[in-house]
């Protein structure tokens, strides 16, 4: 997405995260959007055809589809606006200006507004977002550890993050897209609370559900269970009826391609040294202590 905005319209800057993800130069066939300022107390002209229930609607019209943002302090006026072209080329997104102070930059991304249109772009054709850690190893394999809000993401990438020459795409968010016929994985900047985003991408060469566990253990998932898990992990359009079931024949793909397994695991480092064992990865000389989520111990020392 190229973000841009005309000489009286707001400042924009990239903020945390985003600016790891800033480029110069962006594809041609990138979606442009043009900020601006304006006034959000008319109704769009369309029909309103998807409630998220909370921060979001999608109205339709023949010329475009209209996205409205509210949060809780604005009351019943919400406080952004993105038209998109029927292409999907090029769009608009008006501020509604009494919420935003307009001497000061504004983030060029605006949340959920970023994420929104991404799960809603990637639903026509391109991918899917999915619940997850991803991680790259130093031997180059892509692993993906896939969960629900407490599930051990977080856990996972940093029991992961100081291994010699391994990678962490997002240790919440990742984005799957299948190219030259090979499924890769890609960071986002929508991380958790780890903070770990990185704009890079690796071929994906195993999938894993997370669970915790008394001890580690995996158990392989047939594809149809598999499709159906990591359905209930991924940012599914259910906004757009023909996304909705591109992404669950792309799931479907990715399930039966990509190895799957349900993980259930201690969130100590013997979660990572049982994995590197299972799949012959090069275990380290020596590690830093990783204290365990809610106790004052420590790990003990790996052998």
């Amino acid at each position: 997405m190229r973000f841009s905005s005309d000489a009286t319209g707001p400042l924009l800057e990239f903020v945390g995260a985003s600016q790891r993800f800033e480029a110069a130069d962006v594809a041609s066939r990138a979606l442009q959007l043009r900020l601006a300022w304006g006034e959000l107390t008319q109704e769009p002209p369309g029909q309103l055809t998807f409630d998220s229930g909370g921060t979001w609607k999608l109205y339709e019209n023949e010329q475009a589809d209209v996205f409205r943002f509210w949060a809780s302090q604005t009351g019943p006026t919400p406080y952004l606006q993105c038209t998109l072209s029927p292409d999907h080329s090029c769009g608009s997104v008006i501020l509604h200006r009494q919420f935003f102070d307009a001497s000061s930059p504004i983030p060029a991304t605006q949340y959920p507004l970023d994420e929104v249109l991404m799960v809603h772009l990637l639903g026509r054709g391109l991918g899917v977002e999915v619940h997850a850690c991803g991680v790259v190893t130093s031997e180059g394999r892509g692993y993906l550890f896939v969960g629900q809000s407490g599930h051990g993401k977080t856990t996972t990438a940093r029991l992961w993050q100081d291994q010699p020459g391994v990678r962490i795409l997002s240790d919440d968010r990742i984005i799957i897209r299948k190219q030259g016929g090979r499924f890769n994985m890609y960071g986002t900047p929508w991380h958790g609370e780890a903070g770990l985003a990185t704009n890079a991408s690796a071929p994906l060469d195993s999938i894993f559900v997370l669970e915790h566990a008394k001890r580690n253990q995996l158990s392989t998932l047939k594809a149809m269970e598999s499709a159906a898990l990591l359905a209930a992990r991924s940012f599914v359009p259910f906004h757009d009826p023909r996304s909705l079931e591109w992404t669950l024949g792309f799931l479907a793909d990715l399930s039966g391609s990509v190895p799957c397994s349900r993980f259930g695991f201690v969130p100590d480092s013997s979660a990572r040294l049982f994995l590197m064992d299972e799949f012959g990865l090069r275990r380290p000389l020596s590690v830093r202590p990783f204290p365990v989520a809610g106790s004052a111990k420590l790990e003990q020392a790996e052998r």
